[in-house]
């Protein structure tokens, strides 16, 4: 137990008052023990350890090429949605026009017919006129 957590465990009061000054003293030597003990048993690398150093540039270089491909995927996605929408709205015009073509082409029949007919019988009213005309 260290000083810290000593201190720690005061404030919260989970443990009584009168902390043992021995114990105190004890946890404050252990604490400075094992400080020393870790820096002479884990040692610092040195700061520009070439293959450390290298390692970290192409990871910084990765991390830079992620980000471009989250980007473009982005963009990429935003032209996706769009020519969904353009889709779908030409898929709804492409519905009304046959729509449309299916209700008007009825009545386009029936005009047409009724066109014809009426020339059918202008034509054969010239041709009587025309045959009176020879007698």
């Amino acid at each position: 137990m260290t000083v810290l957590d000593l201190t720690l465990l005061f404030q919260e009061q989970r443990i009584p008052e009168p902390v043992s000054t021995d114990l105190m003293r004890d946890s404050a030597i252990n604490h400075h023990d094992l400080m020393n003990r870790r820096a002479v048993n884990f040692p610092k690398p040195p700061l520009f350890d070439e293959p450390l150093r290298s390692a970290a540039i192409a990871y910084a270089e990765a991390q830079e090429r992620l980000d471009a491909l989250r980007h473009s995927h982005s963009r990429i996605a935003g032209i996706i949605a769009a020519s969904r929408n353009t889709l779908r709205q030409s898929r709804a015009a492409f519905d009304t026009l046959e729509r449309i073509k299916s209700e008007m082409l009825p009545a386009l029949d029936r005009q047409s017919a009724a066109r014809d007919q009426a020339k059918a019988k202008d034509h054969a009213k010239s041709k009587q006129a025309q045959g009176d005309r020879e007698e």
